[in-house]
């Protein structure tokens, strides 16, 4: 169209294509630039995004780690007592000796004389119960705590079926041994505790074969060793536990006993202040490095300064907020006392950056070592003294106080309204789990008389942080959300540019039509005078 209206002498001479592009640039290319600037705009911040979320990523990471760190040390001076934390807080510069005498044993019967697993071992009931076995000669007296159990044997059960019911019931372990030259045994073991010994009685209306299992009133025929406890001294005072791994001797701490000991074991809990002190320093340095980023991130740009990517974002201002007010909020120390990280020597510097004092810090980790543990750790505690805490709720726990409320009658008990799964234990205390609610996971054992109390829940500084950051990066968290709304916006601004390119070239067909015409009724017109003038011009000659 170009070359013909070039070529089109009679026309108005105009570019008629460059002028109809010209035209519909002039309407299309600013409204294309505004789309294009929006474009921008959001990739800038997908970018802001992307690196905000590398960095509380691996502020992330560090507070996970430091919330499973401690910074006490539980020690033993030999294999034959080894020892583990259970509650840092309450175990403080600890130092007892420990002498074994004896381990917890259980009990081992066996039932010999039989020709394979397949033997049969005659019908009846076996009634099994739980006690001790003392004396001479022996008699039994019958664990209150835990109830009896029957297993009833028909004509087709065999002995490998027998020790599969056995295997059934709580306390008891059976098995099948090839004690060789075509003999089989039935062994069987109890729990370990010289309470928890087992006595088998057979009706007496029970097949003769079956009657071989009644150690009733006698258990020599069976018994290869009976149940005992452990014993042993702890800074001299004698002590009896019916197992080897003990929890409630060393406050926060479990023991566990390999062997018989020759002397004195020294197990111990000290706090390493140095490691105290590098855990702080590395959760400062990647708190600052956050807070920097976001302060990069968002800054205006006055002054001439240069502006961050997601300047005036308010997504992005809203973190940098709560990052900032998480580091000044208050906090529970194991006494239930309210601290703050300033208490540790954690000192806010005239850029924002945290640093840390450390003759303080020092101070702090001399005088009241447990302290620290609050920072990194989650606790829990309870307004009853005798009530002794076994497990923490899930990361997801609420903090608050919350009351446990037991029927004396039936031992049902709740936390807050939510019902709490109960086990009891040798001395009558009760175990129990919190399987649902807020405070789900936790674990605590009751003693027998108490029966109602309150724990309080308290986040450490570390878990609240982390636990907050999970928020923000998780699946329809605010990041999240926010960086599908951007690519939400690039998605349709790229179809809102795809469509002006549409418009404009409709625009370019429409203009070029338009003057496609003109054009033609201009050479139209311009011929028809170039003819009237040749006319005229011919009229004069033949005048003349």
């Amino acid at each position: 169209m170009e070359i013909l209206s070039k070529l089109n002498t009679n026309g108005t001479g105009i570019d008629i294509t460059q002028l109809s592009n010209d035209l519909a640039s002039a309407e299309i290319e600013p409204r294309k630039m505004l789309v294009s600037d929006r474009i921008d705009a959001a990739e800038l911040s997908l970018t802001g995004y992307e690196r905000m979320r590398g960095q509380l990523e691996i502020l992330q990471e560090s507070m996970s780690i430091a919330s499973t760190m401690g910074t006490i040390n539980a020690t033993s001076t030999s294999s034959a007592v080894s020892v583990a934390m259970t509650d840092a807080t309450r175990a403080v510069n600890i130092s007892s000796e420990i002498t074994v005498s004896s381990l917890a044993q259980s009990q081992v019967l066996e039932f010999a004389g039989f020709t394979g697993e397949d033997a049969l071992v005659g019908a009846g009931t076996l009634t099994i119960d739980f006690g001790e076995w003392a004396g001479e000669p022996q008699s039994f007296t019958a664990n209150g705590a835990r109830s009896a159990q029957t297993i009833t044997v028909t004509e087709t059960t065999t002995l490998a079926d027998l020790a599969t019911s056995l295997n059934a019931l709580d306390g008891v372990t059976a098995r099948v041994v090839n004690v060789g030259d075509g003999n089989f045994s039935l062994g069987v073991v109890s729990e370990t505790g010289a309470a928890n010994a087992l006595r088998f009685a057979v009706d007496p209306a029970s097949d003769a074969s079956l009657q071989a299992f009644d150690i009733a009133t006698d258990p020599a025929t069976a018994m290869i060793r009976n149940s005992s406890d452990a014993q042993l001294t702890v800074d001299g005072i004698n002590v009896s536990r019916s197992s080897n791994e003990i929890n409630d001797l060393i406050a926060g701490m479990t023991l566990t006993l390999e062997a018989e000991t020759t002397g004195p074991v020294t197990v111990a809990a000290n706090t390493d202040p140095d490691l105290a002190r590098d855990i702080m320093e590395s959760l400062l340095a990647d708190i600052n490095a956050s807070t920097k980023l976001l302060k990069d991130l968002t800054a205006r740009g006055f002054g001439g300064s240069e502006s961050g990517e997601l300047a005036g974002d308010p997504v992005a201002e809203a973190i940098k907020r709560d990052v900032s007010n998480m580091l000044t909020k208050s906090f529970s120390g194991p006494d239930g006392a309210t601290l703050y990280l300033s208490d540790f020597g954690v000192r806010t510097e005239r850029d924002g950056s945290l640093s840390l004092d450390s003759a303080k810090f020092d101070s702090v980790m001399k005088n009241n070592p447990s302290l620290f543990e609050s920072v990194l750790q989650d606790g829990l505690r309870s307004t009853e003294p005798g009530v002794s805490i076994d497990g923490l709720p899930a990361s997801d726990g609420t903090p608050g106080q919350y009351t446990f409320a037991r029927d004396p009658d039936t031992g049902d008990a709740t936390l807050n309204g939510n019902d709490v799964f109960g086990l009891t234990n040798e001395d009558g205390s009760k175990t129990y789990f919190a399987l649902t609610g807020p405070l789900k996971g936790a674990t605590f054992t009751v003693p027998q008389d108490v029966h109602s109390f309150d724990l309080t829940f308290a986040k450490s500084p570390v878990s609240s942080i982390r636990d907050t950051i999970d928020g923000y990066l998780q699946l329809g968290g605010s990041i999240s959300d926010r960086e599908n709304s951007l690519n939400m916006t690039v998605s349709e601004e790229n179809e809102a540019l795809e469509a002006l390119d549409e418009r404009m070239e409709t625009l370019v067909d429409r203009y070029l039509e338009q003057f496609t015409y003109m054009e033609t009724i201009v050479t139209q017109l311009n011929s028809t005078g170039e003819y009237l003038t040749n006319l005229i011009d011919a009229w004069n000659s033949d005048n003349n």
